[in-house]
């Protein structure tokens, strides 16, 4: 048995000054021709951009993927670089019009007692895209015990003593 214990919803983040929320609609949507030159993406390296390409394939196919990654590194408006937050200071500071990244790192941004943190929340905006066909991509982070773990009862109780009653 395993349990999520946390999600992360991979969405677009865009730039309020550039960028309408109507023009966004889709991952597939950000590898055409309208947005060339104004896509930050983390490296493909990057396990949470490994686990979208591969809802990708899992919601189509490899070959619809692999043009998606294709017009994803045609579209970027840089080389990868940094992580989500980074891409997110990248979109506030129009080295792109948008970004994809997990949708945490903007709440930290927006709860941050850093002012220069809050102006650049203050600067893009969050859209989940996909909602008219397999919905946003989220990740999730679990926790199981292997039924024949040698210190079982501990790992219950790091896992959570709340979940102990679920794994017996």
């Amino acid at each position: 048995k395993w349990f999520g214990l946390a999600t992360r919803a991979r969405v677009i983040i865009y730039n309020k000054e550039t960028v309408s929320p109507e023009e966004l609609s889709t991952y597939e949507d950000l590898a055409g021709a309208t947005w060339q030159g104004r896509v930050c993406i983390r490296s493909s390296s990057n396990v949470y951009n490994q686990s979208l390409l591969a809802s990708i394939i899992a919601s189509s196919d490899e070959e619809t993927a692999e043009t998606w990654a294709k017009g994803i590194v045609n579209n970027m408006s840089r080389e990868p670089e940094g992580g989500d937050t980074d891409q997110i200071k990248a979109v506030a500071a129009g080295e792109c019009d948008v970004a994809v990244s997990n949708h945490y790192y903007l709440a930290r941004l927006i709860a941050s007692q850093d002012p220069a943190e809050n102006e650049v929340a203050n600067a893009v905006g969050i859209f989940f895209p996909n909602q008219t066909d397999r919905g946003t991509h989220v990740n999730i982070s679990g926790a199981g015990v292997v039924e024949g773990a040698p210190n079982r009862e501990n790992a219950i109780e790091l896992v959570g003593p709340e979940l102990h009653a679920a794994f017996g």
